[in-house]
């Protein structure tokens, strides 16, 4: 079994994926190895059938936890899991768990270089829809905010919704 993580780092073009491989250890308890993977494009990741995703989890930093929560979980069919108000939240949705890190969560430390981590830059989570035009209708009626309009391409159609604290969410309808 494996666990996969990956969380946006406040780096240019910068994406860091954990894996973590479950392992027997003497005794019957479970112990884990982690390996960190760059996604530079001189490393090429394992094929996506050689990772047996259970469940995938996402970090995003944000300006507003409390506004963040909402939208997931009102607009985007997102059940909140856990809140340490007003530091941290996890939402739900299928196998993804997002991460919701405010201001005050340990997420938001400065680096040892003194960068901070800050929300918005163009990582995102996609979020296939069936009907992409009458779901950016729903959520434009709701008054949320959208990136650009729908663009639609040889595998389907996108168009990025902005959260509350300016983290893009690409929702995708596939070409049928």
């Amino acid at each position: 079994m494996f666990r996969v993580t990956w969380r946006s780092v406040p780096m240019r073009f910068s994406m860091q994926f954990v894996v973590a491989k479950k392992r027997r250890s003497v005794g019957g308890s479970p112990s884990f190895s982690t390996v960190s993977v760059s996604s530079s494009p001189s490393r090429t990741l394992a094929p996506a059938s050689a990772w047996p995703l259970r469940s995938s989890h996402v970090a995003s930093a944000l300006s507003c936890r409390r506004a963040a929560t909402a939208l997931y979980t009102t607009h985007l069919g997102f059940t909140l899991e856990s809140n340490a108000a007003p530091a941290f939240a996890a939402v739900t949705r299928s196998p993804l768990r997002l991460l919701l890190s405010g201001k005050t969560s340990s997420g938001a430390r400065p680096m040892p270089d003194g960068r901070q981590p800050v929300p918005g830059g163009w990582n995102r989570i996609q979020l296939p829809v069936p009907d992409l035009a009458a779901e950016v209708a729903r959520l434009r009626a709701a008054g949320l905010r959208f990136r650009n309009d729908i663009l639609t391409g040889v595998g389907g159609s996108q168009i990025l919704l902005d959260d509350p604290s300016g983290n893009p969410i690409e929702l995708f309808q596939p070409a049928h």
